[in-house]
């Protein structure tokens, strides 16, 4: 037995040796170096391959940059395997496309890639490059591309003026009858000149043969010489024909005159074989000359060939009717940064709106294009008016000289009375001459409204909610969810905490100063020793010591070493003493401080919060007995209506919320002749406090005087149900309501669930249905509102007129007939005019007082 154990022994050693030589040798097969090329050729493709042996890249390989060569692309992926003699070797390759950019000799420095073996070392490679060739057809010898492609960079013009704009040919030919094609445009690096885009290049015939020409322009902005960079062009040029099937028929009966040569045998049967290579062109030096000096005045820089043009519409217009003064100027020249519009002088007695520049230049084009601006004005005098002609000065490299071209507007005759101040109303009668015919059949043949007394004024202050816009709603209904997130976070870092395993260790950890200034104050050996005896269990808890009598053994640390051999010798020694020193390192050993700090929840106490609502409460109440101390009620009684109307007005502008005012102007307006402004502020009203019967009683009454009214507003007021009950501000409050009630009972439920609290599953269930049941009421009531829960909702106050541009020019825009009692949504506020919306989508611009809007101050 002892015989076999010792042969099995010796078997199990022989074979792990054997396992780690192999293990060695393994590892000394992983490298990875590049595997060299050879000599390049300058300006032509190749592939440079990395081969990684017996290993894979741990991720991207980056070679290191050289000047000079050129990583053109991503590399590809390789991979074989191979089995000799029952050894297994595997490689992955990754093949770089690389072009080297010039002859001579380059080195890829080593560097270091991260492999699945681990980080391994890419020693460096030293490659000789040398003109590029084409590799020979089956009956030539290979030739340098420099022999068979001929690029040429010609300029059209070498001492330009700076600024000027040249013409730039860049031609690729072919040499001794060899075809090829050209790959894409070509690159060019041009520091101290701008040029386009290159062209679409032509077939042109060269004095070695064909070729292809692409054309550009350029300018040099700076005066002195300057040289061109070289242009590279990417080119595939035929080098033969690959075998074929007939090849030894070829070589057989090629000369014979029925075969027609070799040549027949090529095209029938042959495939083209191609090469690629960037050629690059010749450089060329530019004398810049510098434009002449002095300059005249007005110059700011243009060089080129210009013209420049001004037009006015209309030419007899009326004071108050818009003017459009459009300056063009178009031709060729230093555009980017140099050409810009005269400056135009405007009469006192015109208005100027802020101007508008086009730019038309074509796709690809730098130096040819057109700028115009339009510049609107309005007269507010009649009379006879000339503006001051424009000038444009600039430098003609064609002449060498400067020029000077004039544009000088057409005389206006302005007719109409002067303009002293900004109409209040836009003239109502071009909108009945505007509307369609079917929409004035309509409301002239429309069944005759119901008689309803409006109901009395209502007296006092009521303070009514603004609605916020869809986007902030939404973000303040999702600021719940977000604080449940949060709060499930606290939830999980807590419920971590105390599950963590080694929370017995830091609670023992802060016990330990405690037991330390018990071993202090011990008086007795016999006291000494239980403090002690408490110390060590609370220290072999706090440093996860399992042991009921751990020794210096179980310790690494020094200091706990000597701490620890100080408390046995005070345990175990004949008379229990204990050094002087012993409390002091154990303490500064053991000790941590926690601090109180500031918990800045608590400014939101409820008892801190009391005395702030009394404060705002008695505030209102004050400025509500200040609102009550003048009664514009009073002028409404004695029959005083524009009087009242006056005081309520400036009631409702200085408290546009308060809806008892939006009410009680409602009704002096219908009593001054004014449905539509009646319905406009009783609106307002109702969409305050919808649930109030005078407001809903007065509402329904005025409506049904305006037959332009909007079909789902009419609908609302007539049959308002649910949404009625609270104002749109109400209803979105109670969205915002909503989610917080669903959010405080899922994080009730996270509470249960986390054993923070218990006996709430219930309430959390209660609360997960209440939540998303008011949120969904209040989302269906504001949907009920529509546009009336926009606070820039507004409805307008008569028939009007909405046009494209805010102006009173019928001739120079579009214009469509307005109904009073439309629903329409302001949107920008331009010099007296307002840009409405309408419910369809459709926008345009009406004057300010035709409009009443429903939440925001109301015009005059």
């Amino acid at each position: 037995m002892r015989r076999k154990r010792l042969a099995r022994t010796l078997r199990t050693l022989l074979a792990g040796a054997l396992g780690a030589l192999a293990i060695g040798g393994a590892a000394r097969a992983q490298q990875v170096y590049w595997d060299d090329p050879g000599s390049l050729g300058a300006g032509q493709r190749t592939t440079l391959d990395l081969i990684f042996a017996d290993t894979e890249p741990a991720g991207r390989v980056t070679p290191p940059r050289v000047d000079g060569f050129t990583v053109v692309g991503p590399p590809s992926q390789t991979s074989s395997v191979q089995i000799i003699n029952g050894k297994r070797s595997a490689s992955v390759t990754l093949s770089f496309p690389v072009r080297a950019e010039r002859e001579g000799s380059l080195t890829i420095p080593s560097f270091e890639v991260e492999t699945t073996a681990g980080t391994e070392r890419v020693d460096a490679l030293r490659i000789e490059v040398g003109a590029a060739t084409l590799p020979g057809s089956t009956r030539g010898a290979a030739a340098k591309v420099s022999d068979v492609v001929d690029a040429r960079l010609t300029p059209a013009n070498m001492t330009p003026y700076a600024g000027e704009v040249f013409d730039v040919d860049f031609t690729v030919g072919l040499v001794g009858g060899r075809s090829g094609q050209v790959v894409g445009t070509p690159s060019w690096d041009k520091p101290g000149v701008m040029a386009e885009p290159w062209g679409d290049g032509k077939q042109v015939s060269t004095q070695h043969g064909a070729g292809v020409r692409f054309h550009t322009r350029a300018l040099a902005p700076q005066a002195g010489r300057i040289e061109i960079a070289p242009a590279e062009q990417e080119v595939q040029i035929q080098t033969g024909a690959a075998g074929n099937a007939f090849d030894s028929l070829r070589d057989a009966f090629g000369s014979h005159p029925s075969f027609g040569g070799p040549d027949l045998f090529d095209s029938l049967f042959a495939r083209a074989q191609t090469a690629s290579a960037t050629v690059k062109s010749n450089a060329i030096q530019v004398d810049v000359r510098p434009l002449p000096e002095p300059a005249p005045a007005g110059f700011t820089g243009a060089v080129g060939q210009f013209e420049l043009t001004t037009s006015l519409a209309p030419q007899q217009p009326k004071t108050g009717e818009p003017i459009t003064w459009t300056l063009t100027l178009k031709g060729n020249g230093n555009w980017p940064g140099a050409v810009a519009l005269p400056a135009r002088a405007v009469p006192n007695d015109f208005r100027a709106l802020q101007p508008k520049q086009h730019k038309d230049f074509a796709e690809g084009e730098l130096f040819s294009g057109t700028l115009s601006e339009d510049l609107v004005l309005i007269p507010n005098q009649p009379g006879d008016v000339q503006l001051e002609p424009l000038r444009f000065v600039y430098f003609d490299p064609a002449k060498g000289k400067y020029q000077a071209i004039e544009a000088r507007p057409p005389a206006l005759h302005v007719t109409g009375a002067p303009i002293a101040a900004e109409p209040k109303h836009a003239p109502a009668p071009a909108a009945a001459s505007l509307a369609p015919a079917r929409d004035l059949a309509t409301t002239t043949t429309s069944s005759p409204p119901e008689t309803r007394l409006p109901r009395d004024p209502l007296r006092g202050v009521g303070s009514g909610l603004t609605p916020t816009g869809m986007r902030p709603l939404a973000i303040a209904a999702s600021v719940p969810v977000v604080l449940l997130f949060l709060y499930w976070l606290a939830l999980e870092i807590r419920h971590a905490r105390l599950t963590d395993p080694r929370r017995p260790q830091r609670e023992a950890f802060k016990r330990l100063a405690p037991a330390i200034d018990r071993v202090r104050a011990a008086a007795t050996p016999g006291e000494r020793i239980a403090a002690l005896l408490a110390w060590q269990r609370t220290a072999a808890i706090a440093l996860g010591v399992d042991l009921a009598a751990p020794t210096t053994a179980q310790f690494r640390d020094p200091r706990w070493i000597d701490v620890w051999a100080g408390s046995e010798r005070a345990l175990y020694g004949r008379e229990h003493a204990l050094s002087s020193a012993w409390c002091e390192c154990a303490r500064a050993l053991c000790t941590r401080t926690k601090r109180i700090g500031f918990n800045p929840l608590r400014a939101f106490l409820l008892r801190r919060m009391i005395p702030k609502a009394a404060t705002a409460a008695l505030l209102i109440g004050v400025a509500a007995g200040a609102a009550h101390a003048v009664d514009p009620l009073d002028g409404y009684a004695r029959g005083d209506f524009a009087g009242a109307r006056d005081q309520l007005l400036a009631r409702a502008k200085h408290a546009p919320s308060d809806w008892i005012a939006r009410y009680d102007l409602g009704l002096a307006e219908s009593q001054l002749g004014s449905s539509a402004g009646a319905l406009g502020e009783t609106l307002s009203a109702f969409v305050h406090a919808p649930a109030n019967a005078d407001v809903r009683w007065n509402a329904h009454g005025f409506a049904a005087q305006v037959p332009g009214i909007d079909p789902p507003t009419a609908a609302l007021i007539e049959a308002p149900g649910l949404a009625a009950v609270l104002s749109p501000a109400a209803w979105q409050l109670l969205v915002i309501t909503g989610a917080l009630i669903a959010c405080s009972g899922a994080a009730l439920w996270l509470r249960s669930r986390y054993r923070v609290t218990a006996g709430r599953t219930r309430l959390a269930g209660a609360l997960l249905i209440v939540g998303p049941v008011l949120g969904v009421a209040a989302l269906l009531s504001l949907h009920a509102y529509g546009p009336l829960a926009d606070p820039r909702a507004a409805l307008v106050a008569e028939q009007t007129v909405l046009r494209s541009v805010p102006t009173d020019a019928e001739r120079a825009q579009q214009q469509k007939a307005l109904a009073a009692g439309t629903l329409v949504v302001v949107e920008q506020d331009f010099l007296g005019w307002v840009k409405v919306g309408l419910r369809g989508g459709e926008t345009g611009w009406v004057r300010h007082g035709d409009v009443v809007p429903l939440y925001a101050a109301p015009s005059a």
